[in-house]
């Protein structure tokens, strides 16, 4: 349906519009995104060692053309995967820059004393938990012990005296 509002093709001719500028704005391949491309392929170890040494010597010698750079690594990439390793990695990249904000400041450290709480919490809580365990275990083997016949009264004295406290002392 070709009409005021759609193309040819039968799309809107807003959108058509929109994806005009976009062709003009975004080149192919922008220069950022060849530059960062190049930087991953090396991080990653897809890049031929050897451009990617020189250009790390370059970059110490203060040298570096990172449009030069960018169009050897490029050009040098070892296999057919590096694209998947780069695309895996620049989503990862773009999570960590998205976070980046909330990870410092305010809101980092407000974030950094919540884990530090939780895990001080955490660890108030396994050290009650052991307590209570050994604490079971020993009152079942006094009760265990108490159902087998014997006398328990003479070891928990002897007990309480280590600890300081006089055996039936609240007798009278």
């Amino acid at each position: 349906m070709v009409d005021a509002t759609h193309d040819a093709e039968g799309r809107h001719t807003n959108e058509r519009e929109a994806d005009l500028v976009l062709e003009q704005v975004l080149p192919a391949e922008p220069r950022a995104w060849r530059r960062v491309k190049a930087g991953l392929l090396v991080e990653l170890g897809r890049a031929d060692r050897k451009v990617a040494a020189r250009w790390q010597e370059a970059v110490v010698g203060g040298r570096f053309d990172a449009d030069r750079a960018a169009d050897e690594l490029l050009a040098s990439a070892r296999d057919g995967e590096a694209e998947a390793a780069v695309e895996r990695r620049s989503a990862e990249l773009a999570r960590d820059l998205v976070m980046a904000p909330r990870m410092r400041g305010l809101h980092g450290a407000a974030r950094k004393a919540r884990e530090a709480g939780r895990r001080g919490l955490a660890w108030l809580l396994v050290q009650v938990l052991v307590v209570l365990v050994f604490l079971l275990a020993f009152v079942g083997s006094l009760l265990a012990a108490r159902y087998a016949g014997h006398d328990v009264h003479a070891p928990l004295d002897t007990v309480l005296d280590w600890v300081g406290l006089e055996p039936g002392g609240g007798r009278g």
